[in-house]
């Protein structure tokens, strides 16, 4: 009799724990869609290699949608409305993530709610404040060239050269600071195809990374490139 109410015991934790892992990784992703028509289909889709696949779709009723679902890693997903052709990606993740479209600015459409989708609108406000300054210099720049003013050339290129540098310790710092956070690994990706940062920068930076963070999707494309580089350098290297 004991022996059979331990093994009920058991499985009513296992039940319990398996719910728990449930609800843990459900996320809402509620969209407020502003002059838009009723019925307009809205898409939701997630990247799979090199192809972007819809895993859902609702209806937009009173300028209003809802996804729901489950997540075991935060991810980007793509959100597509009828009609336009840019899409809006938040960071999907365990919670209630809010996104108030812009239809006339779809990219920069406010998305917040969850603490990575928030940790990553700062960053980019953060970053938008530092290549404000490279925009302003690029008229400048643009107006030197017209008039052929070379010595103004110089110098404008060597303040590009100084914006550039804050831009990217801006960012190398925030990974140093917050390696533990999926937004790190999405920096990261970033950094990684700007052929002007050495290899041996990222992976510093990569080996940074939580063992977590090393498991997005983000993350398993940097470990990929920096793996394709050193084969071609063991390559070049056998074979000069």
């Amino acid at each position: 009799m004991l022996r059979s109410i331990v093994v009920i015991v058991i499985i009513c934790l296992s039940c319990k724990r398996e719910e728990n892992i449930s609800v843990k990784n459900n996320y809402t992703l509620y969209i407020s869609v502003p002059n838009i028509e009723n019925n307009t289909k809205i898409l939701l889709k997630k990247q799979e290699g090199y192809l972007s696949m819809a895993i859902d779709s609702t209806l937009i009723k009173n300028q209003k949608a809802i996804f729901e679902g489950t997540i075991n890693l935060p991810e980007v997903y793509g959100v597509f409305i009828e009609g336009y052709k840019e899409g809006i990606f938040p960071i999907i993740e365990k919670g209630t993530i809010n996104v108030k479209v812009k239809i006339n600015d779809l990219a920069n459409s406010e998305i917040a709610g969850t603490k990575l989708n928030e940790q990553l609108a700062q960053y980019k406000e953060n970053s938008r404040e530092i290549s404000s300054k490279m925009n302003d210099l690029f008229h400048e720049f643009q107006r030197a060239r017209a008039e052929n003013n070379s010595q103004k050339l110089i110098e404008i290129n060597e303040q590009m050269r100084v914006i550039d540098k804050q831009r990217n310790d801006f960012s190398k710092k925030f990974i140093k600071n917050n390696s533990n956070s999926f937004v790190a690994s999405m920096v990261l990706h970033s950094m990684s195809i700007n052929k002007d940062i050495s290899r041996d920068t990222i992976e510093k930076l990569y080996a940074l990374l939580s063992n977590q963070v090393k498991k997005s999707e983000f993350s398993k494309s940097v470990a990929l490139e920096l793996e394709i580089d050193t084969l071609r350098k063991d390559k070049l290297q056998k074979f000069p």
